[in-house]
């Protein structure tokens, strides 16, 4: 098999279901907050409740492109260094957010979080282990 094949097959995969992941959420929360401020009985137009969710649709949204592109420049040494420690770190990031999130949100998401998490810490070891 080729170097790295296995490494960018699921670098693809968890970088495209993450791209997906943040379209649909800002999606989400931008009609959850058009819905709650039409359906509020005070009047506001402030943008204040828009402004928090667009930074976490970027981060998301990037952390995803970084998955997917970030696969296929491997044979960088360099760059294999820093997307190794980068992917581990966001799988780390990951499952310490499913902890502290413990029935906050509902066990679906949870479990999901998680095991995005445990597919970032084995999408970081087939990096390393060059599979």
């Amino acid at each position: 098999m080729k170097e790295y094949f296995y490494t960018k097959v699921l670098a693809s995969l968890v970088g495209i279901v993450m791209t997906i992941l943040a379209i649909i959420f800002g999606s989400l929360a931008l009609i959850g907050i058009g819905l709650s401020n039409e359906w509020s009985s005070e009047n506001s137009t402030s943008t204040t409740q828009y402004s928090s969710v667009f930074p976490i649709f970027v981060m998301i949204f990037s952390i995803g492109l970084i998955t997917f592109i970030g696969s296929f420049r491997l044979k960088n040494k360099t760059w294999s260094i820093i997307y190794i420690g980068l992917i581990v770190l966001i799988g780390i990031c990951f499952i310490i957010t499913f902890f502290v999130v413990l029935g906050a949100i509902g066990l679906k998401i949870e479990i999901f979080i998680l095991f995005i998490g445990f597919l970032y810490i084995c999408l970081g070891y087939m990096a390393y282990k060059k599979r």
